[in-house]
């Protein structure tokens, strides 16, 4: 940014000459480093929300319900056999080639991939083995097509355990290509292509085919990939400006971390990953086991609507998770350096760009929630109030910013482990005790309580610790602005007619006003540098 107002300087407190300057630069960063993630992230909701769709209006709602089970389940299993490797080949490969030890790149690739695929390819035969117990507690014991779609889908768990991997490793090499056009892209428009297909030639039984093959292509495109990345490493600059090295590293101190000269330190390689892999595991399970809880409890058509109506939490997801891989290397050398000043400046204005993205798609998921779900076909209604209460819990969730990443960058990895398991341990019981009793909405509240605790716990954490919140002035203004551009019309819309076209008059008006308030509020906001930064790209392009 060339400048940043006065109102914005004057947070940035004991600091006040020397953190706008070094401020602005950090935002005109993190604002060029988002744009390619915001596209892939954006693309990559909108395939996997169509791949729902398809398969709820052709396969009907108990196939469905077994497809989603049996693959959430099997996403559960992936992400506990990582055992934490892809935050920790992140860490170590970029620490590598920041110390110019490029020769440690292939023992931390390979320190890593053994031990994941050993015990992925041992998951997936004993989950080959229980298909037919398990498959019968997932809705179906009196069908055959439950533990078939088990056992489909586990014969592509290690595939699926080591593209992550080399996924991650790309990442530790600075660039997000692989990311964007391998996880993001290709992997969901591979399954949608498949999926119809299968569909449409009335192949059900090759769902699960259908959902996982894509990784053995992806995975294979992956692997040339890093092996090129790997070829290169001396050639490749560790200075990138797209590097996104977690959990508060910086060059100085990788050498404490079993980077030496000598080789690599297996022993702390491990010590670092496995409770990064606890908590990533438990983090996973947060956003799939409810899936499997629903349908163990009430079968697999309300799986099939419950995995309808939480779909669309993701798509307010894509703008924090944008601004997520723009902001986490530059909060982990602030917070590095302990400048609290900057930091507050950069968590107040990365957590304003996240409400300004995602309030209205929540606010528009919850006032549009009985139209949206007649997307999925007929007898998903029942959905409604899930989506209602998931929405009420992302606009807290969001509202707190990246208190998540924070924490992690001030490095505080325990605390976030700890915040995970409770959200964890909160959602289990949570859904043993309402699903039986209120249904899929019970689940729906379970996951919401995990979502409001994940967040607030953080929250409090960064503030007792370093007087850091995300509620400065711009946040509260864009948030206020939302608040006031959607809800009064939309309910008025709702109460006066029931008539679709009027609702959707309505809001479109509010979109109107709200793009204009976010125009009026832009220099507030600091977007005059999200818009140069876009150009700058088309330019050199």
């Amino acid at each position: 940014m060339a400048r940043l107002s006065g109102a914005r300087a004057a947070e940035a407190g004991s600091n006040r000459e020397q953190a706008p300057r070094q401020g602005s630069g950090d935002l005109t960063g993190l604002a060029r480093r988002g744009v390619l993630s915001l596209g892939g992230a954006g693309l990559s909701a909108v395939l996997n929300l169509l791949l729902i769709v398809v398969v709820t209006r052709v396969a009907g709602k108990v196939t469905a319900g077994y497809l989603f089970s049996a693959t959430s389940l099997v996403v559960v299993l992936e992400g506990l056999c990582a055992l934490g490797t892809v935050t920790g080949v992140i860490y170590f490969i970029a620490g590598s080639r920041a110390l110019g030890r490029h020769q440690l790149v292939g023992p931390v690739i390979r320190t890593a991939l053994v031990p994941v695929l050993v015990l992925s390819v041992t998951v997936s035969l004993v989950l080959l083995v229980l298909a037919p117990t398990v498959g019968a507690h997932l809705g179906g014991s009196g069908s055959s097509e439950p533990a078939l779609y088990l056992r489909l889908a586990a014969l592509f768990l290690p595939f699926a355990v080591v593209f992550d991997v080399l996924v991650a490793v790309s990442q530790g090499f600075h660039t997000m290509t692989p990311t964007v056009a391998l996880e993001k892209v290709g992997r969901p428009l591979l399954q949608l292509v498949l999926l119809g297909a299968a569909l449409a030639m009335g192949l059900t039984d090759l769902l699960p085919v259908a959902w996982m093959a894509p990784y053995v292509v992806v995975l294979t495109v992956a692997a040339l990939w890093v092996r090129a990345l790997v070829r290169t490493a001396p050639q490749s600059s560790a200075s990138s400006q797209d590097s996104a090295v977690p959990d508060g590293s910086d060059p100085g101190e990788h050498a404490l971390t079993g980077l030496s000269a000598q080789g690599l330190d297996r022993r702390a390689f491990w010590s670092y990953t496995l409770p990064r892999g606890l908590a990533a595991a438990a983090q996973i399970s947060l956003q799939r086991v409810d899936i499997v809880l629903v349908a163990l409890y009430l079968g697999a058509a309300p799986a099939a609507v419950y995995t309808a109506a939480t779909r669309f939490v993701v798509l307010g997801q894509v703008g924090s998770q944008a601004v997520a891989l723009a902001v986490q290397p530059k909060l982990s050398e602030l917070m590095a350096r302990r400048d609290v000043a900057t930091t507050r400046l950069v968590y107040r204005t990365s957590t304003a760009w996240v409400v300004a993205v995602t309030w209205p798609i929540h606010l528009l998921v919850m006032l549009l929630s009985p139209l949206l779900l007649r997307v999925f076909g007929s007898g998903y209604e029942d959905g409604r109030r899930v989506m209602v209460i998931l929405a009420l819990a992302m606009l807290v969730a969001t509202g707190c910013g990246m208190v998540t990443t924070l924490l992690l960058m001030s490095g505080r990895s325990r605390e976030n482990l700890l915040n995970v398991v409770v959200a964890l341990v909160t959602n289990l019981s949570l859904n043993v005790v309402l699903i039986p009793r209120v249904g899929i909405f019970g689940a729906g509240i379970a996951w919401a309580a995990a979502i409001v605790l994940s967040n607030l716990l953080p929250l409090w954490q960064v503030r007792h610790a370093f007087g850091l919140d995300p509620f400065g002035r711009a946040t509260l203004a864009v948030a206020a602005l939302a608040l006031g551009a959607f809800v009064p019309l939309g309910l008025l819309a709702w109460l006066l007619s029931g008539q679709t076209v009027v609702v959707l008059g309505a809001l479109a008006v509010s979109c109107c006003l709200y793009a204009l308030g976010v125009f009026w509020l832009r220099h507030l906001l600091e977007l005059g540098d999200l818009v140069q930064s876009v150009r700058r790209r088309v330019a050199a392009r």
